[in-house]
């Protein structure tokens, strides 16, 4: 295990979620904003884009950020799971 990478990178795999990403804490995604050069927090959208889910595929009126964050704090990583699919398909 080698030490964390400060600030994260968007172009590389990312650790592992967690659920209060929306928090500032020691577990927290922080990245570098392209825009302005700062630290922040990684958006909804970058949290769901870590665990290979669609781009807008959660955005609706009736779930908050918060919610957001703590589903994908709790989800699989998509491609992961895919992959782990198609292994058990060819077992059988």
């Amino acid at each position: 295990m080698g030490a964390i990478t400060y600030p994260d990178s968007l172009d590389e795999p990312a650790r592992t979620m967690i659920t209060s990403e929306h928090t500032i804490s020691k577990m927290s995604h922080v990245v570098k904003d392209s825009g302005n050069n700062k630290k922040r927090l990684i958006s909804p959208e970058e949290a769901e884009l870590f665990n290979m889910f669609q781009e807008r595929w959660k955005k609706t009126e009736c779930i908050t950020n918060t919610n957001r964050y703590f589903t994908m704090g709790n989800a699989l990583v998509v491609g992961l799971v895919t992959e782990i699919g198609k292994e058990i398909v060819e077992t059988i």
